[in-house]
């Protein structure tokens, strides 16, 4: 394969990665929203692929940047995985800190009442 070829490809396979992401985090948000202590499990699991996923692309990245493969080549897949890397972990721990903070409020129902 080319150089070419291999940007062609990179690119509708980031599309594709893209627009599945791109569900995916309508799926969380719109479970966080629902019933969050029903679904806290899956969103945690599928964060941490967000997480591994960024590792990977950024591992990807550094091995294309090393095989000397023009910018238009690693670039996508190092920014691609700083993106998931970054919102990986930045969002779970807002949805672990929102968990804290409903457990908090069923642990003590009478003292909500109170106030």
């Amino acid at each position: 394969m080319n150089e070419s070829e291999i940007g062609m490809l990179a690119g509708i396979i980031g599309g594709g990665v893209g627009a599945l992401l791109g569900i995916d985090g309508v799926v969380i948000s719109l479970m966080c929203s629902a019933n969050f202590r029903k679904y806290r499990g899956f969103v945690s699991i599928n964060l941490r692929v967000w997480v591994y996923l960024g590792l990977l692309g950024v591992s990807g990245g550094a091995v294309l940047l090393y095989g000397r493969y023009s910018q238009a080549v690693w670039y996508p897949c190092v920014l691609g995985g700083v993106i998931l890397l970054v919102l990986g972990l930045m969002l779970r721990r807002v949805i672990d800190r929102k968990a804290h903070e409903l457990e908090e409020k069923h642990s003590h129902p009478l003292d909500s009442h109170r106030r």
